[in-house]
This record gives structure tokens, C-alpha cells and sequence, in this order.
């Protein structure tokens, strides 16, 4: 156990656009630094007028393991961008509601999948905001 608090020292963000010609080819939207990060938040953007699933796992020497798949909501006329965050407690119940967020060590990447192919013309968007330690 740690002596002294321990603070990130350094910015790290994470992020990857999903289209078309991409179909269900997961991405890495994440990496952990050589000292471990923490994750405090994950923001997915959506022009799409229907809803999108997208997994996403923890990988750990070429091992994943699924944490949660998430429904992106469509976008409608007066919400031209959805945004949705995918370290929500209500859906991930084990994170703490005051301070949502992931603590990861070295070797550690966070990946996102879609379950289907973003429709054509339109795009999203994840992005990953931590630090590390």
C-alpha cells in the first residue's frame, strides 16, 4: 500500500473513430502507461439516427475480457450528436457513483468493438480521458 497519495502525473487520451468501411473491427481506445492511468471518463459521439451497440473489453497480454456492451443512442433533428458516457454507474454498478472512473495497470489496454457496422455516411467517435501515474 501506497504511503502517500498517489496523483496522475501526466495527461493521457485516448480515441478512435468507428465508419462504415470499419464494420465490426474493434479498436484500441486506450492504453495504460508504463506506471499504471486512471480512466475518468469515456465519451462516445454519434451522428447516427439509429442506435448503435458497442462492446468493450479489457485487454490484458493479448487476452480480452468483456466488460459491457453499450447501446449508443441515435441522434435525432434537435440532438444532431449523441453523447453518452460509458463509464456510467448506473449500467456498470461496481464503479463508484461519487467518482466514476478505472484504475489500470502497465500492459493494459481498453478496447471497443461494434456489434454492427456504422451505417453508411455517418461516424462515432470514443474518447478516453486519464492519466498516468
Amino acid at each position: 500500500m501506497a504511503s502517500t497519495p498517489q496523483f496522475v502525473g501526466a495527461p493521457n487520451l485516448g480515441c478512435a473513430k468507428f465508419i462504415n468501411s470499419d464494420g465490426t473491427t474493434g479498436k484500441t481506445v486506450f492504453t495504460a502507461g508504463a506506471s499504471g492511468s486512471r480512466v475518468l471518463s469515456m465519451v462516445a459521439t454519434s451522428d447516427s439516427s439509429s442506435a448503435l451497440q458497442f462492446t468493450l473489453t479489457l485487454e490484458r497480454s493479448s487476452v480480452g475480457y468483456k466488460i459491457d456492451t453499450f447501446t449508443i443512442p441515435g441522434a435525432d433533428l434537435t440532438t444532431p450528436t449523441t453523447n453518452w458516457n460509458m463509464l456510467d454507474p448506473e449500467y456498470l454498478r461496481w464503479l463508484d457513483a461519487n467518482e466514476p472512473h478505472l484504475i489500470l495497470p502497465s500492459g493494459v489496454m481498453l478496447k471497443v468493438t461494434p456489434v454492427a457496422a456504422v451505417p453508411s455516411g455517418k461516424e462515432v467517435s470514443i474518447f478516453v480521458m486519464g492519466g498516468d501515474f
